[in-house]
């Protein structure tokens, strides 16, 4: 999937329907990629909506597979969740 890919550009044209919350994961640095990314997808990318009201996110030093395996981000549903934001 490229940042040209049809669904890409049809997902990128929707507003958010509700409130989101991203875990940005920061860590990886795929030389490839021109941008930061986590070894898979760029920063910028997982911050797209970062000018939505609707739209928060939280930066987490993982890469795109480390993230799956760590605490954190259970830790940061359950404070959102918790806090009803």
């Amino acid at each position: 999937v490229s940042a040209g890919d049809v669904f890409i550009k049809r997902f990128k044209a929707q507003p958010l329907p509700c409130k989101t919350l991203s875990i940005v994961t920061t860590k990886g640095n795929n030389e490839w990629h021109n941008d930061d990314n986590d070894g898979v997808v760029t920063v910028t990318s997982q911050l797209w909506y970062k000018d939505d009201p609707l739209f928060k996110s939280t930066k987490v030093s993982c890469n795109h597979f480390e993230i799956l395996l760590a605490d954190v981000p259970v830790e940061i549903i359950d404070k959102t969740l918790r806090c009803k934001t």
